[in-house]
């Protein structure tokens, strides 16, 4: 991004970080994931693929079952 980045206002970080919490509750229980993210990240960036590369036969390969 070129030049000056907008300033927010405490009241305004305030109100997106409420809506946000709204959207998406960061403290409540979620269920695991069940893959291998350090391993299924290095694989992404050892063969630079992007979201469109990344097939759910690929995500599969680093399942933890």
């Amino acid at each position: 991004m070129i030049g000056p980045k907008k300033k927010y206002s405490v009241r305004e970080k305030r109100k997106m970080m409420d809506e946000c919490i709204k959207k998406q509750n960061p403290y409540a229980p979620s269920k695991p994931l069940d893959v291998d993210l350090r391993a299924f990240y290095a694989h992404v960036k050892e063969n630079n693929l992007s979201n469109q590369d990344i097939t759910p036969e690929t995500i599969e390969k680093f399942s933890i079952h």
